[in-house]
Order: structure tokens, then sequence, then C-alpha cells
């Protein structure tokens, strides 16, 4: 009695276990879905199969108990054997060939598919995602999602069900003998099932443990390489290395407690296979001695029976493997299910002017104490030219962020041209904004790709205008490889001349520039202010700059202090109130103005 009650508050345990899984198998099943035809045909492939096995049986069974038939005329015997070698060589080649091509196909789709669709639901996410998982951790994330997801399915198509069919269909046709040998035959499909569900508890906790420690690996591994100059620096070798071992290790020691279970179940698949084939065999003896079996016959049963242990440990070994890469799906889902979305609204923006207008926003990050915005209203006419100046952490960069919808806003709105950006599409109000921010944010491509993401159906007059305001025609040509020459191989200041080049391909009416010059020369610095001076004319720009020097040509500065504009005005106004803005010009804590001219 108090086995049974362990054994039901068990399987409660295990039924938790299975809803926990439910999103993996959903996601599979909407994934295996794309490939139904192919699916359905491979299964009516599996059923034929089953049952030319069992043809193959009898035909070998009738053959061993006419052998006599040899002495007589050996020709007829030879000539039997001929054909049936012949037709199980074409069948089987065949359908061999068939099925190898279709599973290297599909699951080469479904591992594009499930990448893809992960990727691009990580890119939907928010800007607080991204802070809260590293580009490792997510990386990690998308492979094994889409690992899990063809794994599980080629398993599904190769182990689980062409097994199940035959055991069916052998089920199926011992019937006509007996039905205890189509149950007996049942048994190990039974117990196969049952022994994953009771064992499901054990394993996911250390499937799930084992992937959480085998991420944080690589994750690890992947902050190591990113800061080797770091590690190099301060003789750091031995610490990550001890660091990485010790992630190492957690991920064995959960494999070894997932790698235990299995063996839990296949001793038990061992005991349940040898129990059914004496239980046929003395089954089949019983009936032998009555007559109900005759000599052929028992042949062939006995034969598919063997038959069948390939079968059911082919099946055995697919089960557990199956929920192994589901635990896999869902510990991926986990991750991609978490946070929030920057979608905005469903309307697209049209920009004409470029005003852009803050009425009472509101606005504060959740590990502060207190809000950056409070009640912020601001206008900014379209083509005007606005500096945000002011300390660091005094909100400029957050309030070039929620513009972009990076951010969003608490209370109050945003609108462009009379437009609230909260009731627009987040990639067309970004289409609309030109950004070049601090970072310069290039893909580890040529220059060539790099600009050309701004605009990929921009004209080849447009890209070498971009070419000529961002001054990099000089970089081009110095290199053999020109336009294709890798980002890597330029310095920070061409790199950056690259990202300005990419946000003046845009062409929008709207520019932002987030500390684009910091990694410049002084000449350089020169070149590209310029240039902004130039591409700027007629649209409406925001510059964010510590280098006060530069503000001389700006409508309008704006200066920031804890979140509020404390000054407003243009670079002479500001200096004769002799506020903020005049301490920090005067400061000299930036290039000064002859340096600039």
């Amino acid at each position: 009695m108090i086995f049974l009650v362990f054994k039901l508050k068990q399987a409660r345990y295990v039924f938790a276990e299975l809803s926990k899984l439910r999103p993996a198998v959903k996601h599979v099943s909407r994934l295996v879905l794309h490939f139904w035809p192919g699916f359905l045909s491979v299964v009516v492939m599996f059923i034929i199969q089953a049952v030319f096995k069992i043809f193959m049986s009898n035909v070998l069974s009738n053959l061993v108990f006419n052998l006599d038939i040899f002495r007589t005329n050996p020709f007829v015997i030879w000539s039997k054997v001929a054909l049936i070698v012949l037709l199980v060589f074409i069948l089987h080649s065949g359908y061999r060939s068939v099925l190898y091509f279709y599973y290297i196909k599909t699951e080469k789709q479904m591992y594009s598919k499930a990448s893809v669709e992960a990727l691009d639901q990580v890119l939907h996410k928010d800007q607080d995602y991204f802070h809260s998982y590293s580009p490792g951790l997510l990386s990690n994330r998308v492979h094994e999602l889409a690992e899990g997801a063809a794994e599980c399915f080629s398993i599904i198509q190769r182990d689980i069900l062409p097994n199940i069919i035959s055991v069916l269909v052998i089920s199926v046709c011992l019937i006509k003998y007996s039905w205890i040998l189509a149950l007996n035959t049942l048994m190990p499909l039974i117990v196969s099932f049952l022994a994953v569900f009771l064992s499901l508890q054990k394993l996911a906790v250390s499937q799930a443990g084992y992937y959480e420690a085998l991420s944080a690996f690589s994750g690890r591994l992947v902050d190591v390489l990113s800061n080797s100059v770091c590690v190099k620096l301060f003789c750091r070798h031995k610490y990550e290395k001890v660091r990485l071992e010790k992630e190492y290790e957690t991920a064995i020691q959960y494999n070894a407690k997932a790698n235990w279970q299995y063996m839990y179940m296949y001793w038990m698949y061992d005991l349940v296979i040898i129990t059914m084939i004496l239980v046929q065999f003395w089954v089949l003896l019983e009936k032998f001695k009555i007559g109900s079996v005759n000599g052929e016959q028992f042949l062939s049963i006995i034969n598919q029976n063997f038959m069948l242990q390939g079968t059911l440990w082919q099946l055995i070994y697919g089960l557990p493997t199956s929920i192994w890469y589901l635990i896999k799906v869902q510990t991926a889902l986990n991750v991609f299910k978490s946070g929030k979305s920057d979608a905005l609204g469903l309307t697209e923006l049209t920009v004409t002017g470029g005003a852009i207008e803050y009425s009472g926003v509101c606005f504060g990050y959740p590990s502060a104490a207190t809000k950056l915005f409070r009640n912020l209203s601001l206008s900014i006419s379209p083509g005007e030219k606005i500096a945000l100046v002011g300390h660091s952490g005094s909100g400029k960069t957050t309030f070039i962020n929620l513009l972009l919808g990076i951010c969003k806003v608490e209370s109050g709105s945003i609108k462009i041209d009379g437009q609230d950006i909260n009731k627009v599409t987040v990639d067309s109000l970004r289409k609309n904004i030109s950004t070049v921010y601090q970072k310069s944010l290039l893909f580890d491509r040529d220059i060539y790709e790099n600009i050309i993401y701004g605009d990929p159906n921009a004209t080849k007059e447009d890209l070498h205008q971009a070419i000529v305001d961002a001054r990099l025609e000089s970089v081009i040509k110095r290199s053999a490889a020109g336009i294709r020459t890798p980002v890597s191989q330029l310095s920070g200041g061409e790199k950056q001349r690259v990202a300005i080049a990419r946000a003046m391909l845009v062409r929008s009416k709207i520019l932002i520039f987030d500390e684009a010059t910091s990694n410049l020369d002084t000449m350089s610095e020169t070149k590209i202010h310029k240039a902004i001076d130039k591409v700027s004319q007629g649209k409406t720009t925001i510059l964010i700059t510590h280098r006060l020097s530069n503000l001389h040509n700006m409508d309008r500065i704006l200066f920031f202090k804890s979140g509020e504009i404390v000054e407003s005005g243009n670079h002479t106004e500001l200096i004769s109130l002799n506020g903020e803005y005049a301490a920090l010009y005067r400061a000299g804590q930036v290039s000064s103005t002859s340096e600039v001219e």
C-alpha cells in the first residue's frame, strides 16, 4: 500500500514534468507540420517495410521446409534464392536511398528553420533582455533549440516511428495464432513508455542542469576569448583555466546522473525482452504440441521475434533520447520566452519634416531608486540641429533610446511629425532615423557589406557619396582589397567612419550622432564634423558629445543634469549665461575651438 502511494505521488511529479515539456512538444510538432507531405510518405514506406519483413520471413521459412527439392531439382531452389536476393537488394537499396536523402534534407531544413525562427524571436526582444543574457549564452541557446528540434525529429523518423509500426504490424499478424503472442509482443513497447514515464522527473532535472552548466561554460569561454588581451596583461591564464574546469565539471556531474537513469532503463528493457522471448517460445511450443502451429509457422514466428529484438532496441534507445532532446529544446525555449518584446504599434510611421515632440515623458530604470525623467517636455522643429551635453549619466543616451523605441516611456508621449511612436511599428520608426553610436557596431565583414547594410537597395552613386561624405576614400584606396577590406584590419577611427557612411546611406529625415567622433583624431574629427554639417542640411539632427568646441554651428544646445534640461540655447547664449555649460566649456575638458578650426 505504501509502495502504491509512493508511485502515485511519483506519477503526479512526472505529470508535472510532462506539462513543462508541453511547449517543447508543441514547438517541434509545429516544425514537423512544415514537412507533413514527406513525413506522411515516410510513414507509408515504414508500413510497407514492416509487411515486407514479415513476407520475407515466411518465404525463408518456406524455403527451409522445402529443402528436399534441392536434391531433386536444385535449379528451382537456386532460382528462388536468386530472385529473393535480387528483390531484397532492389527494394532495400531503393528504400534506404530514398530515406537517406529525405533524412539529410529534412534534418538540415529543420535545423535551418528552427535557427532562423529562434534568432528572429531574440532580435525582437527589448534591450533589457540583452542585458540579462550574454551573446554567448543566446548563441548557445539558438544552437541548442535548432539541434534539439532537428535531432528529435530525426530520432522520431529513424528510431521511434518505424519501429513502433513494425511492432504493431507483427502484433496484428500474430493475433491469428494467439492473442497472448500479440500482447506479449506489445509488452516491451508498453514497458518502454512506462520506464521513460517513471524516470522522467529525475531525467529532466539532470538534463536541464547539464544544459544550463554547458551554456554557462560556453558563455565563460566566449567571455575569456573576447577579453584575451586582458587575460594576458594581468597574467590570469591559470585562473581562467581553473574557472573553466569547474564550470565543465558541473556539467559532467549532471550528465553522469542522467546516464545512470539511462542505465536503469536499459536494465529494465533487457529483463523485459528476455521475458518476452521466453514467453513467446513457451506459447509457440504449446501451440506446436497441439498442432495449432506447424513447423514452418513456428520458424517464421521465431524469425520475426529475432528481427523484433533489433527493432525494440532501436525503440528503447530512441524514446529516452527523444526526451533528452525535448528537454534541450525546452531549456532554450525558457530563455526565449522570457523578456519583453520591443514591438510598439501596428501603423507605419511616415516622416515628412522630422519634427520631434516630448510631452510629459516619465521614465526610470528598474534598478534605479528614482525616475530619470520626470515630466520631460521638449519640441524640436524640422531641420533643427540639437546638441545634448552634460556629465555622464545625466540622461543624454536614454533620451535618444526613448526616441528609437529601445526604451519605452512609462507615461507621456513622444511624437514624430504628430505621430505617437508607441502606435507605429518599430521597424518603420528605426528606418526613418539614422543613428551612429560611440561604439561603431560593425559586423565582422568587409567595408562594403557593413556600409550597404544601411540600405541594400542603394545605388552605386549613393554608396560612393556616403563613402565620400564619411572621408573613407583614402582608407579604401590604401588597401589592396579596396572596399572589400575586412573591417578587422581598420583602426578605431576608420571603423567609426564606416559606421557613419552606413548611417549616411540611409538618407533619413532624422539623424542621431551619439559621441560619433569620440574615436577619431583631431584632423579626422574635423573632417567628419564638416561631413555631418553637410548631410544634416534640412534634416533634424541630434548630436551627443563631450567636446563642446564643436557646437558653434548647432541651433540649440541642451544641458542635461540628472534627467532634467537645466540650460537651453545656442553656444553664444549659454556662454553669456555663465552657467553649467560655460563652466564645463571653460574647464577645457575637451578640445578647444582653435583645434577644430
